[in-house]
């Protein structure tokens, strides 16, 4: 998955991305990620995705292999959760 932060503090993804159900999509133009605003952060990688608001929050989501989260739940996740 790929990330791009706008002026307004949305967050747009496009790229692979599976869900907790194992469907598998493909998005090939971006859209905006629904979950936190205020985003001035963000990384992608291979399998998870981290991003930190203005407040200093931050949220993760995807796949969640060995922990890679950080929130000790090895479940995928889809949409994004705060995790401190």
């Amino acid at each position: 998955m790929s990330v791009a932060i706008k002026a307004d503090g949305t967050l747009w993804v496009w790229g692979t991305q599976s869900t907790e159900d194992g469907t598998i999509s493909r998005r090939f133009v971006p859209v905006p990620m629904p979950g936190p605003t205020g985003i001035v952060a963000a990384s992608a990688r291979s399998g998870h995705t981290l991003a930190r608001t203005a407040d200093g929050t931050v949220w993760g989501w995807g796949h969640n292999a060995y922990g890679a989260l950080g929130n000790g739940i090895t479940g995928e996740r889809s949409e994004p959760f705060q995790l401190w």
